[in-house]
Formats: structure tokens, sequence, C-alpha cells
């Protein structure tokens, strides 16, 4: 009896993580889509209203898109327990560290679509942003707000203690 509760747990606690993943995702989603669109919409404003070189606007939009994506994605997406524990300043250090090599692929992008293969600006904007978008939540789930090897290691090390404790218990046989 006791060994069935124990697999139950463990597939409740499966679940609950695959459920807090899918969540995750799905805020990335939706806050990764805003930030594209701050992005985007600064961009656009910087190369037609103010007529700005689209390097000026793409850099000045990154700067922009950047501080909104840590924000939303710090409340409302990374919540888990690195999020909370890590102090802010640290985060968004490794947040703008991590964007920074983003903001590098960019702008090679804009520069080899625009000058290279000459799209318009704003086509390689709409391009380019789908490849920075996979790249951010990747290098956000493992550098920024993902949990440190050090601490995953512990969880799973209290995960599996915690299992064997209920593989070798008394009552389970």
């Amino acid at each position: 009896m006791a060994q069935c509760q124990g697999r139950r747990l463990a597939i409740n606690w499966q679940s609950q993580r695959v459920k807090a993943k899918l969540k995750e995702i799905i805020f990335y989603l939706v806050f990764g889509g805003l930030t594209t669109l701050v992005n985007i919409a600064a961009f656009w404003l910087g190369t037609n209203w103010l007529h700005w070189y689209y390097l000026v606007a793409n850099l000045v939009a990154w700067v922009l898109s950047v501080w909104f994506a840590f924000e939303t994605n710090r409340r409302w997406v990374f919540t888990g327990s690195v999020a909370q524990k890590e102090s802010t300043s640290i985060q968004l250090c490794r947040f703008f560290l991590a964007r920074g090599v983003s903001l590098v692929i960019d702008m090679g992008c804009m520069i080899g679509l625009v000058q290279g293969i000459r799209t318009s600006d704003l086509t390689a904007k709409l391009v380019t942003q789908v490849i920075v978008v996979i790249l951010n939540y990747l290098l956000s789930v493992h550098f920024v707000f993902g949990a440190s090897p050090k601490q995953s290691s512990q969880e799973e090390r209290s995960r599996s203690d915690a299992q064997n404790d209920r593989d070798h218990h008394p009552m389970s046989k």
C-alpha cells in the first residue's frame, strides 16, 4: 500500500513539474511576444519617425525590450526558487550578459539581411526576432533564471533520498 502511495506521489510530482514547465513556456511566449512587439515598435519608430540609421534604432529597441523582458520574466515567467532567492542585481547582470550575446547575433543577422541580401530593414527585423526569441528563452532557462548546477544536484539528491526512504520504509513491504 505504501509503495502504491509512493508511486502516486512520484506521478503527482512529475505531473506538477510538467504543468509548471508548460505554464512557464506559455507565459514566456506571451511576454516574449509582448517583448518582441516592444522591440519592433521601438525599431519602427526609430527608423520611420525619427529617421535613425537602422542599427542605431535596433540598439535602442534592444535596450527598451531587454528592460521590459527582464521585468516581466522575473515577475511572471520564471517564478521558481532561483528567481526568488537570487538577488535582483545578480540576475540583472546575468540577464544583460545573456541578452548581449543575443544582441551580437541580432546585429549580425540585421547586417547580413539588410546589407548582404538586401531585404528591407523591417523584414530583417521580423526574421531576426524569431532567432532571438528562441535563443533568449534558452539562455534565460539555463543561464539567468534556471537553477545553478550546484542547486540542481542538491535538489536531485533530495528527491532521490526521499524516494529511497519511501522504497525502504518498513510499511512499504
